[in-house]
């Protein structure tokens, strides 16, 4: 029960978890993988750019769209939502971090793979730590949520724009054998990674409840897998009496159509747009 009262200041605690967050999907997303590398691997890869580039956000998003549901699912149910969302969030920096020391390959197409690899780890761990966060609004008084959800939103707008900003107007030299945008990448990594730290605040998931009475732990995880996938087809079973599962159905093909022109444009025409005119990174910042 998501309404019972809970102490302001717990709920403030949770909130500072929460919106942190925020910062650290939007610095790592669209500063490091959206601006950063597309223009780092451009550079290193100019004839295979936009084959390597749109391949991989296709692949990521494919294992995404097919996992996440089931992953969701099954976090929801355990009650894994909070310890899924900080394993998940630190996998994706993890990669960030991975990303830093691709240098260390002197052959190129050792260099690319580790590159391509790199990508598709952060994607598909970042979509899945974003869905975690998303899940985890539930747990606050549902007075406060739209709040909460509009105040990260502006949060990771405005964290967006600075930073970007930053990168165009202060000029950075190579470090050691870091390259300038190399350089931004190991930065941004560390101010995620340390943001990061007060997303442990977020609220405590619970696992959903069960009637088990007298089982074996096995026979309860059975159980509990049994019930995901029941749920999962019930979707599918009910579209043709459940009024509220028409209606869920219909907002998600109305959805579709407003996600996937965002989707499209911020992923595939920016690098359709450096493969075309070979810009450089202060060219795309500032596009």
């Amino acid at each position: 029960n998501t309404e019972k009262p809970v102490s302001k200041v717990k709920v403030f605690i949770n909130a500072i978890g929460w919106i942190a967050y925020s910062i650290v999907f939007n610095v790592l997303n669209t500063v490091v993988w959206g601006a950063l590398f597309p223009s780092i691997l451009e550079i290193n890869s100019p004839d295979h750019f936009q084959t390597i580039f749109l391949a991989s956000n296709f692949v990521t998003l494919v294992l995404t769209s097919v996992i996440l549901p089931f992953l969701g699912s099954i976090t929801d149910s355990f009650g894994w939502v909070t310890i899924s969302m900080i394993i998940t969030e630190y996998v994706g920096i993890l990669a960030s971090v991975l990303f830093i020391f691709s240098g260390l390959f002197k052959n190129s197409i050792l260099q690319l793979v580790f590159f391509v690899l790199t990508f598709a780890i952060a994607m598909l761990f970042l979509r899945a730590s974003v869905m975690n966060n998303n899940a985890l609004l539930a747990y606050f008084p549902e007075k406060i949520r739209i709040f909460l959800s509009l105040f990260a939103n502006f949060l990771g707008f405005s964290v967006n724009l600075g930073s970007l900003a930053l990168i165009k107007l202060v000029p950075m030299k190579s470090v050691l054998s870091f390259s300038p945008s190399m350089v931004w990448v190991i930065i941004f990594t560390s101010i995620a990674f340390i943001v990061s730290i007060p997303t442990f605040l977020n609220p405590i998931s619970k696992a959903r409840t069960i009637d088990f009475q007298e089982t074996t732990r096995l026979k309860k995880f059975k159980i509990r897998i049994s019930a995901i996938c029941n749920s999962f087809l019930d979707t599918i079973r009910l579209i043709k009496s459940d009024t509220e599962v028409q209606q869920s159905w219909i907002f998600l093909f109305g959805y579709m159509f407003f996600s996937v022109p965002g989707v499209g444009f911020t992923l595939f025409f920016p690098s359709i747009f450096i493969d075309v005119y070979h810009i450089d990174v202060h060219e795309n910042i500032t596009l």
